[in-house]
């Protein structure tokens, strides 16, 4: 075992770590968070989101994504997986479909987004992790990289523009 990253030598577990300090209640961002069928309006790339199976909220509960992205068209299931309300929520990819067929380039894909409220002011994380795998994986790792950060940083800010907007329409 690799002690610094708790994973077997060899394996390479890449993370993406992106926050924001926001003004608002973190309650409200849990609201935003965590209902599922909201998360296109704030995160990138999702056109729609569903859940699935008798669990609708808490551990255990599964989400369909579909997705559009520079990428191409695909849907992943996910498990809600950590349940900490409301502070913190994360999900486990289960299975990824792109453009019609398994993507298989990573493997071990979660998102954690965790909420820290200190004097009205909000701390937004959101924590991305996969494993490359083969080939294909490593290559595209930089590519995948890029674009989550790219997209974690753009949910980040239309979560701040979601709280705006409800503050506004509850004066």
């Amino acid at each position: 075992m690799c002690p610094a990253a708790n994973q077997p030598e060899g394996i390479i577990l890449v993370n993406v770590k992106v926050s924001r300090i926001i003004k608002g209640e973190s309650e409200k961002i849990w609201d935003f968070i965590n209902q599922v069928e909201r998360f296109p309006d704030w995160m990138p790339g999702v056109v729609a989101a569903k859940t699935k199976g008798p669990i609708k909220s808490g551990i255990g509960r599964q989400q369909i994504l579909k997705t559009s992205t520079e990428l191409g068209d695909g849907e992943t299931l996910q498990e809600v997986v950590v349940w900490e309300p409301p502070t913190k929520i994360t999900w486990q990819h289960l299975h990824d479909v792109m453009n019609g067929k398994n993507f298989s380039q990573a493997k071990e894909i979660k998102t954690t987004l965790s909420i820290t409220n200190i004097n009205g002011h909000v701390t937004f994380r959101m924590i991305g992790s996969w494993q490359p795998d083969g080939i294909s994986g490593k290559l595209l790792n930089r590519i995948m990289k890029r674009t989550v950060t790219k997209n974690f940083e753009q949910a980040l800010l239309n979560l701040e523009q979601l709280l705006k907007q409800a503050a506004v329409e509850s004066a």
